[in-house]
């Protein structure tokens, strides 16, 4: 079921509206890597390379390509609720 906005009920977050948006309109993989990233992260995990690539790997677990973890995790590190 869709709401107004056009995107499922639920994509609830900003972040999760991007990976939605990013990952063709899939919502359960949007979903999946949304909590895939709160899972794994830890306190400033920004810019410190061996924490970026904790969540690099888990997005490999679930993407399968590393040009698309490379691809979604950018986006991931734009979204400040991450």
């Amino acid at each position: 079921m869709q709401s107004g906005n056009d995107l499922p009920d639920e994509i609830k977050t900003n972040a999760q509206t991007a990976l939605y948006h990013n990952l063709s309109e899939d919502e359960a993989l949007a979903l999946q890597v949304d909590q895939a990233v709160k899972k794994v992260k830890k306190s400033d995990w920004r810019g410190n390379s061996p924490k970026e690539n904790e969540i690099k790997h888990a997005l490999f677990e679930i993407l399968n390509y590393q040009s698309e973890v490379e691809r979604i995790f950018s986006i991931v590190k734009q979204q400040s609720e991450h």
